[in-house]
């Protein structure tokens, strides 16, 4: 079964009753009277997802884009759940197949990774005693926490050393392909975009701008993830699909609904120019060749994780959260 990104209308009932338990049940929350700390939302082959687990990555992902996770609206929160399940079960997919193709993770490894993430942690507070009174008002103690993060960094080894061994390790970029990129680096397009997490509401956004309306107001109408001018853009820069639609338009134009790992956008070109590019020297194909890289690192690993969903069993547990209905 594929997962993919769970659009609107699509979802599974059960997904209403966890944006519930989100919008009622978090910390804090008046209505807060039982915790459903392990609720099992999801099963994924030999694994499951918790409750726990996607209410820290909800968490963890409004806290990285500046939002409070307690005063998120119903769409910010509809969200960053879809994100938090999205990648929650890709991650289980990774480790799963790390086990099965028996790659392991040393002590030394896990511990040097763990305890570069708790120093991390540890270093935004003033005092060891101020970091151990923010564990305690969190139920926390340092074994547990410890504890925790070795599971995480052992899992996040497994996941990074199948990544390497199937996939980065059987990257090449030849000096052909980054002289044709050094050739197409003095182009370059001025956008803005209009990103939104549904293809329904970016087919609304495309006809209102081709119909005139303002980019402004249309943009603050709908919900968005983000509505922005992106600047000067060249090739290398975005990601594929976003890039083809780019640089095929014509100053005015407005692009057909692309669809990105990001969601669906809708993109209008501002201006185009060819400047000259940098000299071609050392640093420059290193440059370019790391671009290349990493685009095509990014594309065979979204088919290697669209392979492995394609293999998958998935089950969203609606019985779990029925008492929410």
């Amino acid at each position: 079964m594929t997962i993919g990104r769970l659009s609107a209308g699509k979802r599974p009932r059960f997904f209403e009753a966890l944006l519930f338990a989100f919008l009622f049940l978090l910390p804090g929350s008046a209505g807060a009277v039982e915790k459903p700390a392990e609720w099992i939302v999801a099963v994924v082959d030999a694994d499951v997802i918790t409750f726990s687990e996607v209410a820290e990555e909800v968490r963890r992902n409004a806290a990285a884009a500046g939002m409070n996770p307690e005063r998120l609206s119903h769409a910010e929160r509809e969200m960053l759940v879809d994100r938090a399940l999205e990648k929650l079960v890709t991650d289980s997919l990774l480790l799963q197949k790390a086990r099965r193709s028996g790659i392991t993770a040393s002590p030394a490894e896990i511990e040097e990774e763990s305890k570069t993430a708790i120093d991390r942690i540890r270093s935004q507070f003033p005092t060891d005693a101020a970091f151990e009174r923010a564990l305690a008002q969190e139920f926390m103690t340092p074994d547990r926490l410890r504890e925790r993060y070795e599971k995480q960094a052992e899992a996040e080894i497994l996941r990074r050393k199948l990544i390497d061994r199937d996939i980065r390790s059987k990257i090449r970029i030849s000096d052909s392909q980054v002289l044709n990129a050094y050739r197409q680096y003095g182009k370059e397009v001025r956008v803005r975009h209009i990103l939104v997490s549904d293809s329904a509401t970016a087919e609304t956004v495309r006809r209102r701008l081709v119909d005139g309306e303002d980019f402004d107001l249309v943009a603050a109408s709908v919900t968005t993830i983000e509505a922005t001018d992106l600047g000067w853009v060249r090739r290398g820069m975005m990601v594929e699909e976003f890039e083809k639609a780019a640089f095929a338009l014509k100053p005015g134009e407005i692009s057909p609904v692309v669809k990105t790992q990001f969601g669906y956008h809708v993109i209008q070109c501002l201006d185009r120019r060819e400047k000259e590019p940098p000299p071609f020297d050392e640093k420059m194909r290193d440059k370019i060749y790391q671009e290349l890289f990493a685009r095509k690192m990014q594309k065979k690993l979204r088919k290697y994780i669209e392979e492995l969903r394609a293999r998958a069993y998935v089950q969203f547990r609606e019985g779990a959260l029925a008492q929410l209905d």
